[in-house]
């Protein structure tokens, strides 16, 4: 197959409206190019409990990567106190809340629970917690966040690009079969489990050979066992094709020998509103054109 290079970007997404059903919440539809919003709004989290929204956020805090990006993607950066006019949106310090006025603080399940709770309810603040441990919590979660802060259009507009682009990607798929892959983040730790990541692997054409490992160092002759057909590292990773082969236990793996090896940056597989681009992306690395 010959070795295999990528220089993968996170990219805004963007793409055609399409009217998509919501999610649990008391809401309006919109109808048009503006929509306005009738509050109070009724809106659910990963917690499963509804929060009640009375007026329209002004100054929102949002306390995790994922949170901090849907805000950005919804074109709503600048109800974030502090935030830059261009760049990354970095998440808030959870530490901070008691000590910044806000309407609305927005995490997601990476944060601890317990402690943003005790924060919010500290500072009187309304929290909402975004589920992302599964692609159909987080176009829930974009649809919920949309409504809570003044942007449902577009949040529906985001959700139905994401969904244009799987389409997409499953098109362009069809009649291929899944490729075996192993997703070393460091020290041969592997991208475990069978959600968010597991799902966007799935969608790009490929099997994780450590989907149901421990999230640590996988055994070596089990590696060599399953034999996968591409080796991917994570940037962080610092982990090199030329690395591994003068690693004696691994250099003779198949993947490694024939150069069926890519480096990519781990948000590819974290929760976020790019992540129909990184379907895309890497399903270019496992299915390369011929």
């Amino acid at each position: 197959m010959g070795r295999l290079t990528t220089a993968v970007a996170a990219l805004a997404c963007a793409g055609a409206f399409a009217m998509l059903a919501s999610g649990c919440g008391e809401r309006r539809e919109p109808t048009g190019a503006t929509v306005p919003i009738a509050y109070p709004v009724t809106v659910q989290g990963a917690n499963e409990v509804p929060l009640e929204i009375a007026r329209a956020p002004q100054r929102v805090l949002p306390v995790s990567a994922t949170a901090a990006a849907l805000v950005d993607a919804l074109g709503l950066r600048a109800l974030v106190p502090g935030a830059p006019a261009s760049g990354r949106l970095r998440a808030f310090p959870m530490g901070a809340i008691r000590a910044t006025a806000a309407d609305l603080v927005v995490g997601s399940q990476s944060n601890d629970f317990n402690a943003l709770q005790a924060a919010a309810v500290t500072a009187n603040v309304p929290l909402l917690i975004l589920a992302d441990s599964s692609i159909r919590d987080l176009e829930h979660s974009i649809l919920e966040l949309g409504l809570a802060i003044g942007a449902p259009l577009q949040a529906r507009t985001l959700v139905a690009a994401l969904n244009a682009k799987r389409a997409e990607v499953k098109a362009r798929l069809k009649g291929l079969a899944p490729v075996t892959v192993f997703v070393d983040t460091g020290y041969f730790i592997p991208v475990v489990g069978s959600g968010f990541a597991g799902e966007v692997l799935r969608e790009a054409g490929g099997e994780n050979i450590a989907a149901a490992a421990e999230a640590s160092p996988f055994p070596i002759k089990d590696l060599l066992t399953a034999d996968p057909t591409i080796y991917l590292a994570t940037a962080a990773s610092g982990t090199t094709l030329a690395d591994l082969r003068k690693t004696r236990r691994v250099r003779n793996l198949a993947a490694i020998r024939e150069g069926r090896f890519a480096t990519i940056p781990l948000a590819l597989l974290q929760p976020g509103p790019d992540f129909g681009k990184a379907i895309d992306q890497l399903s270019l690395i496992l299915h390369p054109a011929p």
